[in-house]
């Protein structure tokens, strides 16, 4: 059997790829744009928010194993993972419970300030859009919610 120039010969794992655009610039997960990011790191084209596992690990030091455990467990989203193409899966973030939140001592589907995160459950990076971080308040409210979930997991 001949193999083509580009395969690794059997049993070599070939070296992980990544996806980019023209200069190096990795696909935006919502837009699929060249992901241009601002000072805060979201998108400048749709306002979405990508976390590379990294960073994912700063926000809760030795607690992105648990994270992508996590991640593994949501539906699946109909986006890629722009670091190791991995899909992704739906991630809730709820925010602080406020007073109002319960009706006849029952939660509400989602309460006030939970975002909808999506997570990468292979390398743990986390992409939320600008709608959800909307309902988050902000990126700050965002990050400490996600990283109050991330330290409760296990």
């Amino acid at each position: 059997m001949k193999l083509l120039p580009s395969c690794p010969p059997r049993g070599v794992k070939s070296p992980k790829r990544r996806r980019t655009l023209g200069s190096g610039v990795r696909p935006c997960p919502g837009c699929r744009g060249a992901h241009h990011k601002d000072a805060q790191g979201r998108c400048a084209h749709c306002g979405g928010l990508w976390l590379p596992a990294s960073r994912v690990e700063a926000l809760a030091p030795g607690q992105l194993a648990a994270a992508r455990r996590l991640a593994g467990k949501g539906p699946v989203a109909p986006l890629q993972c722009p670091d190791c193409l991995g899909a992704l899966k739906a991630l809730d973030v709820p925010g602080p419970i406020h007073e109002g939140d319960l009706f006849w001592g029952l939660e509400t589907a989602r309460p006030q300030g939970t975002a909808v995160a999506d997570a990468c459950p292979r390398c743990g990076g986390v992409w939320v859009d600008a709608e959800n971080l909307g309902r988050a308040g902000d990126a700050r409210a965002f990050l400490a919610n996600l990283a109050a979930v991330l330290r409760g997991a296990s």
